[in-house]
This record gives structure tokens, C-alpha cells and sequence, in this order.
């Protein structure tokens, strides 16, 4: 079982791969050159390994997860433990597992709320459903179960006023974001192909074995999986999150499956080799082309002119929660320094699910600080509601972009603190911001009075 999930999502994707070939009849180039132009892996790196094995939709790797350490991939790890906890409370009632579930689910939703809310959704769902069908399935359920969701919910109150920070300002429709879509369907289908290959041969076995455990594993995969088909989230999450909380419950069942194979043939070589022969069909194609993608990726930086500098002064000179406005959806601060952003990038205000017409005014305010027209009234209205420092950050030799001139037209309000070129970090008075939005007012009034 532990094979199967960790090297088995997406690992049928070749399985799939003729969908992504009907395009050779009807997209705008066919026949053999767009075969070829599909299954071509060169440059082989990890965006022509991507484009390969992303049919529509679906989860392409679960490594790429933990090469670096990442919120996700702690909420991953946090959920396999929590099957650990509720499949040992479970088989037998012990309080350190209530504890034990209790932490993990803490850690879940603290980490990575999507994953956190949707594992206890589905644990939930699949506790109810086994109280429920407890009678028709004939299946001894212990009255101890009802604690793990109180356990799990305990959890959920217990971050609220965490979750009250990270939520506010997000609109409703993403907060309970209720939807369909074929390409999540099409997502667990192709990410979790080998899942349901391997578990649907334990199927019968499973149903006619009356266990607690075995029923509640059945009943976890159903809830889990309506859950995904109902629920839309914002950006990339909307479908790639989903298929690794359907596909553990299945590679449980799934490895079964595979410790059963060798019980088919006579003979230690026989089963050695037909055993080497299915791995090797099941696991590798998928792993060898994603690990060699990544070991010929080139390596290239991610900072640009001067921006190595900007930050390690930015990490000694300013407040940690202090508040940076770059250009260009510029966000090399983040993790070099680590500092936040007034305005991120339209892929983070999507995904991340922010009010709409909050992101447009902080677009429309970063917008304004860099073109060559004037900063306006509401500009520095912005700024000076700020409730924390607030830095800018300006580039000199940028064609698309204002330069310090710009801002050396107001030596009261953006206050030079750092300039090694081509970079130069201001700080903003956000007091003189009021001030100046407040007199721009008035003289808006007064023209306005005198033009009628």
C-alpha cells in the first residue's frame, strides 16, 4: 500500500495519453506532427515532462510536492497520519488516539487548509455514513467514533481565530464554494487511475468482509470523492488538491492488490519476474521521466539585477511585518526575505480566492506609482491607510516603468532608505500620504466650485 501511494498517482497517465491525441484530428495542427509535437520530451526538463503527462486537469507527481519543504506537502503527510490515528481508534478504542487526531488535524488545517477542511470533511462524512448504515451493513461500530469527530471539530474551533486572520475579505462564494466541473472528474479519474485499477479487485472482498475498518474505508472514499465533486475552489486548486485525499484511501485497498499477485503463480523466479514486470509497467514510466526532468533541469536564477542585495538589507532594515509594492508582479521579496506584498500577482489574487474589488484597487494603486502618469488622490488615500511601514521599490533603465524622478517629486512622502543600483527601496510617510490626499481633495472641490 505504501508503494501504490507514494508512486502511484498519475502513473496510468500514458493509459490516458490517446485523449490528448485526438487533437492530431482536430486541433489547428494534425495528423503525425502534432502526435510528435505531443509525445516530444525534448528539451527534457520539468516543463516538457509536465506538458506530457497533464492530460486534462489531473495531479501530475506527488515528489515534486516534498522536493522543497512546502505547506503542502506537511499537509499531506498530516493526513496519512490521521488515517494512522482513526484507523487504530477505531480497531480499538484508545484515548491517545482522540489526542493523537486531534493534533494532527490542527496541524492540517494550520498548514494547509485545504487539505486540513477537506480530510475532516471526508473523515466526517465517512464517521456519519458508518453510524447511519451501521444497521443494513451488520458492522460493530464502536460508540467511541463519535469522539473522533468531536476530537477533529475541537481542532477546527480551536484555530479559529487563525483561520478568522487568513479568511477575512474573502467573499462568500469562495468560502463555501459550491460547484461541478468535468475536469475534476476527469482529474480523479486520470490522477488516481492506478487507485482504482488495483482497489477495484479487492471490491467484493471488502464488501463481503464485515469490518469496521474495511466498511469505513468504502464509506471515507465515497465521501471524500462527493465532497471533491461539489466543492470548487479558486485557480489551480479547483482540481489539483483534491485527487491526493481520494487516491490514499484507494492505494490502501490498491496494495492489497499487489501483495496478492504472487500468490497467483507457482514458483519463487516465476513470481519474482512477473512481480518485476508489473512494477516496472505500473511505476516506472511515470517516475523515471518526472525524476529525470527534474535532474536535467537547468539551473537558473530567480532573482534579478541587484535584487540579492535589495534583500539581505531588507531582512536587517526594516520590520518583518513590514509591507513592499514592486513592479511587475515582482514577488522575489517573499522568500528571500520574507515580507508581504500590497499587491501579488493576479495568479495569487485568483487562487487564493481575495475580494475582487479589493485586488483591483490594489492593482489599480500599483499600477498608478509606476506609469507616467501623476500618482493621484487615490493613490495616496491607499497609502496612507496602511497600518504598518511601507516600502516602495523602484528600478532605474525599466522602459515600461517610472523611474525615481517620479518619486523625487515628493522628497516629503517617499523617503530614499536604500539605492544600490539598479534598485532603490523608498519609504513611505503614510501620514504626509493622508495629508496629500486630503489637499488634493480640497483643490478637486475648489475647481470644481469655481467651474461652476
Amino acid at each position: 500500500s505504501m508503494l501504490v501511494a507514494v508512486l502511484g498517482i498519475n502513473a496510468l497517465f500514458y493509459v490516458f495519453l490517446p485523449i490528448k491525441l485526438l487533437r492530431a484530428f482536430t486541433g489547428e495542427v494534425r495528423g503525425l506532427e502534432e502526435v510528435a509535437r505531443t509525445l516530444d520530451l525534448t528539451p527534457l526538463n520539468i516543463d516538457t515532462v509536465r506538458v506530457l503527462v497533464q492530460i486534462y486537469g489531473n495531479q501530475e507527481w506527488l515528489f515534486d510536492k516534498f522536493i522543497v519543504a512546502t505547506a503542502l506537502a506537511t499537509g499531506i503527510s498530516l493526513m496519512a497520519a490521521s488515517w494512522y490515528g482513526i484507523a487504530s481508534s477505531l480497531n480499538r478504542k484508545r484515548s491517545s488516539m482522540l489526542v493523537f487526531i486531534f493534533i494532527t488535524s490542527i496541524g492540517m488545517v494550520a498548514f494547509h487548509t485545504i487539505i486540513g477542511f477537506s480530510t475532516i470533511a471526508g473523515f466526517i462524512g465517512g464517521l456519519v455514513l458508518l453510524q447511519f448504515y451501521r444497521t443494513r451493513l451488520k458492522v460493530p461500530v464502536p460508540r467511541h467514533s463519535m469522539w473522533l469527530i468531536v476530537a477533529m471539530l475541537t481542532a477546527v474551533a480551536v484555530l479559529y481565530p487563525y483561520l478568522n486572520v487568513i479568511l477575512r475579505g474573502k467573499e462568500s462564494s469562495q468560502l463555501m464554494p459550491f460547484g461541478f466541473s468535468l475536469m475534476m472528474v476527469t482529474s480523479i479519474i486520470v490522477s488516481c487511475g492506478l487507485g482504482i485499477l488495483l482497489s477495484a479487485f479487492q471490491l467484493r472482498k471488502i464488501l463481503a468482509e464485515k469490518t469496521v475498518l474495511t466498511q469505513f474505508l468504502i464509506l471515507n472514499t465515497v465521501a471524500i470523492t462527493l465532497y471533491s465533486l461539489v466543492i470548487q475552489l479558486p485557480g489551480a486548486n479547483a482540481v489539483d488538491k483534491f485527487p491526493f485525499l481520494i487516491f490514499f484511501p484507494l492505494s490502501i485497498a490498491g496494495g492489497w492488490t499487489l501483495a496478492e499477485l504472487p500468490r497467483r503463480w507457482p514458483g519463487r523466479f516465476k513470481r519474482t519476474m512477473i512481480m518485476a514486470v508489473v512494477l516496472i509497467v505500473l511505476f516506472l514510466p511515470l517516475n523515471l521521466i518526472q525524476f529525470l526532468g527534474y535532474l536535467h533541469q537547468p539551473t537558473a536564477s530567480l532573482l534579478g539585477p541587484g535584487e540579492a542585495k535589495a534583500a539581505a538589507w531588507v531582512r536587517t532594515s526594516t520590520p518583518r511585518d513590514a509591507v513592499f509594492i514592486d513592479s511587475g508582479d515582482r514577488l522575489f521579496l517573499a522568500p528571500t526575505a520574507p515580507r508581504r506584498y500590497f499587491w501579488g500577482s493576479v495568479k495569487y489574487a485568483l487562487q487564493w480566492g481575495y475580494n475582487k474589488n479589493e485586488m483591483d484597487r490594489r492593482r489599480r494603486v500599483r499600477d498608478n506609482l509606476y506609469s507616467a502618469d501623476p500618482i493621484d488622490r487615490n493613490t495616496f488615500d491607499a497609502l496612507g491607510q496602511l497600518n504598518t511601514e511601507t516600502y516602495i521599490i523602484v528600478r532605474s533603465g525599466e522602459p515600461d516603468t517610472s523611474g525615481p524622478d517620479k518619486f523625487a517629486e515628493y522628497p516629503d512622502i517617499f523617503l530614499k532608505k536604500y539605492s544600490v543600483e539598479p534598485i532603490t527601496i523608498l519609504r513611505v510617510d503614510r501620514n504626509q500620504c493622508r495629508a496629500t490626499a486630503t489637499l488634493m481633495q480640497k483643490r478637486s472641490g475648489v475647481n470644481e466650485g469655481e467651474d461652476s
